[in-house]
């Protein structure tokens, strides 16, 4: 059994442009959103990218050696 639903134009026309993303994807990019809002954060992640790059990290297999 179908059924029809009819939809005013100017509402069909905003359903066209809308976007329809699952509750985790939303939240995910909420969380994207309030990371790159932190400037804590972003310094943070700055600095440890510099610390990578300059050879300043230990490897887990490094760690497991030392236990």
């Amino acid at each position: 059994m179908s059924e029809t639903v009819t939809i005013p134009k100017d509402e069909y026309k905003k359903l066209k442009e809308s976007v329809t993303i699952s509750k985790a994807e939303y939240e995910e990019l909420l969380e994207t959103v309030e990371i790159l809002s932190d400037k804590e954060i972003l310094k943070d992640i700055q600095d440890s990218k510099k610390e990578i790059e300059e050879g300043k990290f230990t490897t887990l297999k490094d760690l497991k050696n030392e236990i």
